[in-house]
């Protein structure tokens, strides 16, 4: 798989993973074991602080250890913690609770342990620190990728860390995350793998209202393609009730839209697709259309529908929800 970007660092110095499983054994075993992982997470906290302290003066001005409580979080607290006493009191809470699991923490001190889950903490040669996966490597480069290309790179280092376990995976994309999704499982198909007696692979790939974007193609270029045979498509934006689903949508780029995909071969391809037919964002006769030129390339696309706008997974949870199991169950 070839990706287009500008080289900016490299990785020096990585820590240990870090690895913390609930418990659900309340015996004195259970509780014994529960108290080693914490203890063990604890000298791995140290282990990693160690590394970004011996760093020389951070670049950005910070002082090394509020960049390194920083990094913990992935920068992403409220203003009530956003500063840097409260950040020194959150992490010393979680420093000693991972260490010695004294009490339970407040909430947010638990942040840090959602943010470097399965991932290793790492510096630069140019002492910049961070978070990677687990299979990253000292001398491994540090690449600025465009938006496409970027969310190409996150969905494929997860699938990669799934299929390297010998495991089946159903990815789910929607809108244009069916893009990235479909550019990403590139090579990495059960039925690519099957041939070439590998464990593991993409099984399927589940798309809600997305889109589907054969080589050299961009999701800019086939709205426009398709606006200029049926008009432009100016509905009213999706109604979605405030709640907690609601709150965690964000904005993604506009550069995504206008990145071609890269090379891959449809016939690989094994899409359960969701039409909604009440959707005013991608209107039903675009995902029509969408469907047909993947068949007509090779793919094996099987198509539900639901009388829905181009939210399901919000506007009809549980129809939605049902769909996916359907997926996974190999009934769709």
């Amino acid at each position: 798989m070839y990706s287009a970007g500008t080289i900016f660092d490299r990785v020096h110095k990585v820590g240990q993973v870090m690895h913390l499983a609930y418990m659900a054994d309340q015996s004195r075993q259970g509780v014994w074991r529960e108290y080693l992982q914490y203890a063990r997470a604890g000298q791995k906290l140290v282990e990693w602080e160690f590394l970004a302290l011996h760093l020389k003066p951070y670049p950005t001005g910070e002082t090394n250890m509020e960049a390194f409580q920083r990094t913990l979080i992935a920068n992403s607290w409220t203003e009530e913690a956003n500063t840097s006493s409260n950040l020194n009191v959150c992490y010393e809470a979680c420093r000693y609770y991972s260490m010695y699991r004294w009490a339970e923490p407040v909430a947010r001190y638990d942040i840090p342990a959602a943010t470097s889950q399965e991932r290793r903490f790492f510096t630069t040669k140019k002492g910049y620190m961070g978070l990677e996966p687990r299979s990253t490597r000292p001398g491994d480069t540090i690449t600025v990728l465009s938006v496409f290309e970027a969310d190409i790179a996150a969905v494929r280092v997860a699938l990669v860390e799934l299929i390297d376990r010998g495991l089946d995976v159903v990815l789910v994309g929607h809108s244009y995350g069916g893009a990235p999704c479909l550019a990403a499982a590139h090579g990495l198909w059960k039925s690519t793998r099957d041939r070439e007696s590998k464990r593991g692979g993409v099984a399927k790939i589940a798309l809600i209202s997305a889109v589907i974007t054969l080589p050299g193609q961009s999701v800019g270029g086939l709205r426009q393609e398709f606006e200029s045979k049926h008009g432009a498509v100016e509905g009213p934006p999706p109604h979605i009730e405030p709640s907690d689903k609601a709150s965690t949508l964000r904005p993604f780029a506009l550069e995504a839209l206008t990145s071609f995909a890269p090379a891959m071969n449809p016939v690989d391809w094994n899409i359960a697709y969701l039409l909604t037919e009440n959707d005013k964002t991608m209107l039903m006769l675009g995902q029509e259309s969408l469907i047909e030129s993947a068949r007509s390339a090779g793919a094996n696309v099987v198509v539900d529908r639901m009388f829905s706008d181009h939210f399901p997974q919000l506007s009809h949870v549980e129809a939605t929800a049902l769909w996916i199991k359907g997926v996974l169950d190999g009934k769709k």
